[in-house]
């Protein structure tokens, strides 16, 4: 015959203890003061490339910023990156802002925008299990787009006349130029919208 049980003869188990209730997610409120823009951020090595270089970020003459990195020397990809991340922490105030941010580095839009999404789900490794170059820009960024829901990153072609790319290329190119010489880096007045 069989042997038979029945769930009356298991053991009984210990209940795990119950989770705190979740908090409720706190909502923002919505801005109530929402500008619509448009900036560009461009980055500069001059001499070579890695060179004395610089960054910048314009959304018009009143409202500009740009610098030169520690040690003076950089990439150009890179200087775009800072641009871009010094915009970003600029504005980080302002997430609900519409917000498009021209850059003309196919680099630098890919890897913020598509790349990253890969290299994020691998531990921010390439494909080859190698560490991604410039992840010590490029994470902060794609942090800072994330907040922000409104904010368009746009590739636009280089010396063209576009008139806000001209203005971040010549306040890179002034930061790269006076890190050269080893003159003050015109920084710019910075965010003026607030």
């Amino acid at each position: 015959m069989p042997e038979q049980f029945s769930l009356f003869d298991l053991e009984p188990t210990v209940e795990a203890p119950l989770e705190p209730a979740p908090q409720p997610i706190q909502q923002r409120e919505p801005a109530t003061d929402v500008q619509q823009y448009e900036v560009a951020v461009d980055g500069s090595a001059v001499g070579s490339n890695p060179g004395f270089a610089g960054w910048g970020w314009y959304l018009g003459p009143d409202c500009w910023a740009a610098g030169s990195p520690e040690g003076g020397v950089d990439t150009n990809n890179r200087m775009e990156l800072m641009a871009l991340l010094r915009f970003l922490r600029a504005t980080a105030h302002r997430p609900d802002d519409r917000v498009t941010i021209f850059l003309d580095s196919q680099y630098a839009l890919q890897c913020t925008t598509t790349w990253c999404r890969g290299w994020a789900r691998n531990g921010w490794k390439t494909k080859d299990r190698q560490d991604v170059k410039n992840v010590d820009l490029i994470k902060p960024v794609v942090e800072l787009l994330a907040t922000r829901s409104a904010t368009e990153l746009v590739w636009t072609k280089a010396h063209v006349g576009h008139v806000l790319n001209e203005g971040a290329d010549t306040a890179a190119r002034g930061a790269a130029e006076a890190t050269k010489v080893g003159s003050p880096v015109p920084t710019g007045p910075g965010w003026t919208r607030d």
